[in-house]
C-alpha cells in the first residue's frame, strides 16, 4: 500500500525488529502463536459494499478538480455531476411551443432531468438555471416516436413538447419512465426511486477489480485526499473529512476481492514494501537505502500475511500471528523512508510506504489487533509469579 504520493517522497513503514516474512525464494518462515479473542475493527465489514458521497475528483480526461456525486454500488466505483436523486437524466432536442410539428421554431438541445413526477429543462448539465417544467402527472399523455426517429411527445392541456433523443436506446429509456412516471401513484414513485445511481446516468464509472492500490496522498491543500491507481489511470480524489476519506479507502480496498482471505476477515491489505535479505544487511548504515522488494499484505484479526500479489491465487510467503506480546512501533528512518517496525516474539518485519498517513493507519490497525488478545504470560513471569 502506498504506492503513490504526490510529493514525491518515498517514506518506510516497518514491523519488528530484524527483518523477517521472507519470500519464497529467500526463505518461507511460519511463526506461531496462540491465537485469543477477536474485535471488529473500523475497516472490518462483511458483504457487498455500499456507500456514497460528495468527492472532489481529478485524473483521467478531467485536468481540474471536480466535484461529483460519487456511489459504490455492486463491486463498480462510479460519479455522477450531481446527487442521484434524479429518476433520469440527459440530452434531448426539444422544439417548444403549438400543437402543429411544422412549427416553425427550431429545435434546441436541453439538458432534461426526471425527478419524481417533474420533468426540468436547462440550458446546460451544470442545472444553474431551469428554463421550465413539465408536470409528468398532469400531462394527457405521453406518445412515443410522432412520426419522427427517437421522437417522444408529452401533450400538455395548453400544449406539446417535442423532444427527440441521441439514439433509439435513448429515446426507448426516455420514453418507459415517463410512462411509468406518468401513471404512477406516490407510492410507486417513492419505490422508484430505489433506482437510483443509475451506471448509465454516471459520467465515469470504474470496476473496482482493475483497482490495483488505494492510499493516501500527502497533499497539503488537500488533506482529505487519496489516490485510486489501476494499470490504466491514476484517479485523486478528495473527501470532505478524514473519516470519510479514511471509509472510502477501506470500502475499496476491501471491494478488490471476498471479503475473506483464506476463511478469515481482514481488517486491512495493499501492497507495501518489505527488504530483502541484502537489505536488512544494509539497512543498519545510517543514510542507506535498503533494497525493497513489492508484496501484497493482509491484515486479519490474528496475524500479518504476505503474499506474492493481489491475486486469490497467489501463495503466501510468510505470516507473523500477532498476540498481547508482539509491538509496534513507528519512525522517520534516516533514510527518508517512513518506517513501522512489528515487533514478534522472535522475529519482526520491516516495511516501507512513501506515505506518513498511510504508516500510521498500518501501524494503527496491527496495534488494535494486538491490543484485542488476551495477555500472555511469559515463563519468566510465570516464574515471578511462583516465587511471589
Amino acid at each position: 500500500l502506498g504506492t503513490y504520493a504526490s510529493s514525491g517522497t518515498y517514506r518506510s513503514l516497518s514491523l519488528g525488529r530484524t527483518s523477517s516474512l521472507e519470500d519464497s525464494d529467500d526463505e518461507l518462515e511460519s511463526l506461531l502463536s496462540e491465537e485469543f479473542g477477536r474485535r471488529e475493527a473500523v475497516y472490518s465489514s462483511v458483504g457487498v459494499p455500499y456507500f456514497h458521497s460528495f468527492l472532489s475528483i481529478k485524473g483521467g480526461l478531467m485536468n481540474a478538480w471536480r466535484r461529483r456525486w460519487c456511489v459504490l454500488k455492486d463491486e463498480t466505483f462510479l460519479w455522477f455531476r450531481a446527487k442521484q436523486e434524479a429518476l433520469k437524466a440527459g440530452w434531448l432536442l426539444k422544439k417548444g411551443g403549438g400543437a402543429s410539428t411544422l412549427s416553425r421554431r427550431s429545435w434546441k438541445r436541453r439538458w432534461f432531468v426526471l425527478r419524481g413526477a417533474v420533468l426540468t429543462y436547462y440550458d446546460g448539465d451544470a442545472e444553474e438555471k431551469p428554463r421550465g417544467t413539465v408536470s409528468v402527472h398532469a400531462a394527457r399523455e405521453i406518445l412515443d416516436g410522432g412520426g419522427r426517429e427517437n421522437g417522444i411527445d408529452i401533450v400538455m392541456n395548453e400544449r406539446k413538447y417535442h423532444l427527440v433523443a441521441e439514439s433509439p436506446e435513448d429515446a426507448s429509456e426516455w420514453f418507459s419512465i415517463l410512462s411509468r412516471v406518468h401513471a404512477a401513484s406516490d407510492k410507486e414513485l417513492q419505490l422508484m426511486h430505489s433506482e437510483q445511481a443509475n451506471p448509465k446516468n454516471a459520467v465515469g464509472t470504474m470496476d473496482v477489480g482493475v483497482i490495483d492500490s488505494v492510499c493516501a496522498s500527502d497533499n497539503p491543500d488537500r488533506p482529505h485526499g487519496f489516490v485510486i491507481i489501476t494499470a490504466e489511470r491514476v484517479l485523486q480524489c478528495n473527501a470532505d473529512s478524514a473519516e470519510e476519506m479514511h471509509h472510502w479507502i477501506a470500502l475499496l480496498q476491501r471491494s478488490k476481492g471476498d471479503a475473506r482471505v483464506d476463511g478469515q476477515e481482514f481488517i486491512v491489505r495493499g501492497w507495501l514494501h518489505k527488504e530483502g535479505k541484502a537489505g536488512s544487511a544494509r539497512s543498519g548504515h545510517s543514510g542507506a537505502v535498503p533494497k525493497l522488494k513489492k508484496r501484497w499484505f493482509v491484515l486479519t484479526h490474528n496475524s500479518l500475511d504476505c503474499y506474492r500479489n493481489a491475486e486469490r491465487a497467489a501463495p503466501k510467503l510468510g505470516t507473523l500471528v500477532l498476540n498481547s506480546l508482539c509491538s509496534v512501533s513507528q519512525h522517520d528512518d534516516t533514510t527518508g523512508y517512513w518506517c513501522v517496525v512489528v515487533h514478534g516474539r522472535k522475529h519482526s518485519c520491516r516495511l516501507y510506504t512513501r506515505l506518513q498517513s498511510e504508516a500510521s493507519r498500518w501501524a494503527d490497525s496491527v496495534q488494535s489487533v494486538i491490543d484485542s488478545k488476551v495477555p500472555v504470560e511469559t515463563p519468566t513471569q510465570q516464574l515471578i509469579q511462583e516465587i511471589r
